[in-house]
């Protein structure tokens, strides 16, 4: 009955805001793709919009290295070095 930890305030705003916002003012990241549950898509799309290093938000799978894969699967073919973060 609780709520994902990704959309818990903190400070004021949700904990997937401040976490993004922490990749997008980082140099050396290029690229984000968030990974989440399919019902959670809209909303954090929403949340994300002002996040120009966002290039999308897509649903995760059956398990974590079904999600991992489904995150990798969105980058471009620009980049050569991923990290997950979860």
């Amino acid at each position: 009955g609780g709520i994902d930890k990704v959309m818990a305030q903190l400070g004021g705003e949700p904990m997937i805001v401040r976490s993004v916002r922490t990749f997008q003012n980082c140099d050396a990241i290029k690229e984000i793709v968030v990974v989440t549950r399919p019902d959670l898509i809209e909303k954090i799309t929403h949340l994300c919009t002002d996040f120009s290093k966002v290039k999308a938000v897509v649903a995760g799978g059956a398990d974590r290295p079904e999600s991992v894969q489904n995150g990798l699967n969105a980058l471009s073919d620009k980049v050569r070095l991923a990290l997950y973060y979860g």
